[in-house]
């Protein structure tokens, strides 16, 4: 067992497969909304073209230049425009959305078998810039709410990751202390700069292994490579 006592986690792309999930609902959505009769692109097209938005969407949000309901209202739109479908119910698209894909419940692998190693041993939290009305879901609905003692959600605070005051924040709610504290993250922005700027260290969970230049405190591929680290 590490020397730490508090373990803050992210939950999207780091224990919440936020890509499963999604494809998984708009595969039903896709259905649903019958897109597939038209042929300006396929359900694999549909899929890149949202993620692609999605994500240039949500690093704006992290460096603030955007808000969450920027997100909500314009995600869909754009996409519908950037593949050219005229297209009179992306409201209802878009609401659809959020209200099934949260219900999705995957988990990223190795997730659940490793808060099941460190309960008991760790406090485990969660920090995650996610809508409000949806992390609760996600929680419960993939079974991982059981596991953690507080979760600290930006849309609660007025603060966001990497925000050093949302982890402030996240120090007080759970009586924690910077240099006994370790933030578990994909993301080199909002999870391991905002872990800097306390400072308390990291884990930057990088599937993908892509190259980068930041200096981390430990850097793991696989969520269940933090056994061999001494949690």
């Amino acid at each position: 067992m590490s020397n730490y006592k508090h373990l803050f986690f992210d939950l999207d792309h780091t224990l919440w497969d936020y890509e499963r999930n999604s494809e998984a609902t708009l595969r039903l959505l896709y259905d649903q909304f019958a897109l597939s009769q038209s042929s300006l692109f396929t359900i694999d097209e549909f899929i890149r073209k949202f993620t692609e938005v999605n994500e240039r969407l949500w690093d704006l949000y992290h460096i603030g230049k955007i808000n969450q309901d920027h997100i909500r209202k314009e995600r869909f739109r754009i996409v519908f425009n950037s593949l050219r479908l005229e297209f009179d119910s992306i409201e209802e698209f878009s609401t659809e959305y959020i209200a099934e894909c949260p219900k999705m419940g995957m988990t990223l692998p190795g997730a659940i078998e490793l808060l099941e190693h460190l309960t008991g041993n760790y406090e485990l939290h969660i920090i995650t810039n996610g809508f409000v009305d949806i992390q609760d879901i996600k929680l419960k609905t993939s079974g991982l709410d059981k596991y953690f003692d507080q979760v600290i959600i930006s849309g609660h605070t007025n603060y966001r990751k990497p925000d050093r005051e949302i982890f402030l924040h996240a120090m007080s709610e759970t009586n924690a202390q910077p240099e006994t504290s370790i933030m578990i993250g994909d993301s080199l922005e909002s999870d391991i700069r905002g872990a800097k700027n306390v400072p308390m260290d990291q884990v930057f969970f990088n599937p993908k292994m892509t190259s980068h230049q930041e200096e981390v405190t430990y850097e793991i591929s696989n969520l269940l490579e933090m056994k061999a680290l001494g949690f």
